[in-house]
């Protein structure tokens, strides 16, 4: 054809149906645009990049509508990096320049209520709120695609994990493996206790072992009675991180039956087992009815002093008061007795008494006093020595 009549015809023209190619991504991404002619003959040209990351296809076309492909290839890139880029379309109707902006965002999954995770760190966050949410989420296919698509290292731990009976524990090993937490730690605060039972209380009483966690996650902590008895029951045998208030404090209550412990001590031991293997022990003093002391142990040959008695039968007791010796006299042979008192009594030796002492050469001389209940159905009786002569 003649060369000047190939001006007669009106020249292809082209134009594309899009402006930019502008998305967020944390994968391959795939999509197309149609490149038109707008004019006279027949188009032709092709198409490239400033980037290997999008592939085009065909990269060369022929014809009025053809549309083109792209994929976005994500290999060289990781999440917070971006692409500004072209695309170019060369053609005998012109030349076409297609901005490309992408962003490359974390891989992320959703939870069932909405909750959007882009990372392990968010993960962590989830679990934290959301405890028994994030461990359906852990064990399901999603999660482990997501995992995949973040191209995680530890993939065969994760497998192994989810098939763990115990989800919580599972899913703290597969944070603590990503260093996210640490593993929580445990210990009791009081290993010894002492618990008073009132003489004639037959009711239960109850105490607490105070265990302390520091740290978050799952624990594995098993508390038993070292001998099994009545005497003494735990209210919980297994304890968990829900268990914990929001000082990281479990009190583990157990309850002692005074009317099962017929002697004066009595001892339980708690053994924990599991994360820590420790012990606690507890002491159970069972009170005596009636305590009397003395004001003190030694007096002089004119002297004088105090009976202490404590009664902890909470009624009023009679009290009977016998001395092995006539040098030591009370006002009075029986006392009615409330919570407590103090009784005064004289230690008066004659002067045939200390003569008697001081050939003998005794600088001391032993006398008794014998205190018992006349009070019917409380059994005491208790002989307290004294010390009488010439002390300094």
């Amino acid at each position: 054809m003649d060369l000047l009549k190939q001006f007669e015809y009106p020249l292809p023209g082209i134009a594309a149906d899009i402006e930019r190619i502008s998305f967020e991504t944390s994968g391959p991404v795939e999509g197309s645009f149609t490149v038109s002619n707008t004019g006279g003959g027949e188009l032709n040209g092709y198409i490239t990049s400033d980037t290997d990351s999008v592939v085009f296809s065909p990269s060369k076309f022929e014809g009025n509508t053809v549309e083109v492909a792209y994929r976005l290839n994500m290999d060289v890139y990781k999440p917070g990096e971006y692409i500004d880029s072209s695309v170019i379309v060369v053609s005998n109707g012109g030349e076409l320049v297609i901005p490309v902006k992408i962003e490359i965002i974390p891989p992320e999954i959703y939870a069932r209520d909405g909750t959007r995770i882009t990372s392990l760190m968010d993960y962590m966050f989830y679990v934290k709120q959301n405890p028994v949410a994030s461990r359906q989420l852990f064990t399901q296919k999603e999660f482990m695609m997501w995992l995949v698509s973040m191209n995680y290292e530890h993939i065969e731990l994760y497998e192994r994990f989810i098939t763990d009976s115990n989800k919580e524990r599972a899913v703290d090993n597969f944070l603590v493996l990503n260093k996210l937490k640490r593993k929580a730690k445990l210990s009791i605060v009081e290993k010894d206790i002492v618990i008073k039972v009132r003489p004639y209380d037959n009711e239960p009483l109850t105490g607490v072992i105070p265990v302390k966690i520091s740290g978050w996650g799952h624990v594995d902590l098993n508390a038993a009675q070292a001998v099994k008895n009545n005497r003494m029951k735990l209210l919980c045998e297994k304890i968990s991180f829900s268990d914990f208030d929001e000082n990281g404090i479990f009190d583990l209550t157990f309850v002692v039956y005074p009317g099962l412990i017929k002697k004066p001590l009595c001892f339980e031991k708690v053994i924990f087992s599991g994360d820590i293997e420790e012990s606690c022990l507890i002491t159970v003093i069972k009170e005596n009815a009636i305590e009397v002391s003395m004001s003190k142990e030694c007096y002089g040959t004119d002297d004088s002093g105090k009976l202490h008695v404590k009664n902890r039968t909470l009624r009023d007791i009679m009290l009977g008061i016998v001395c092995s010796d006539s040098f030591v006299k009370f006002s009075g042979k029986r006392y009615l007795i409330g919570a407590e008192a103090s009784i005064d009594f004289d230690v008066k030796l004659s002067a045939l008494q200390s003569a008697q002492m001081s050939l003998k050469k005794q600088s001391i001389v032993n006398s008794v006093i014998t205190v018992k209940s006349l009070t019917e159905g409380i059994r005491y009786q208790k002989d307290i020595v004294i010390d009488v002569g010439n002390i300094l």
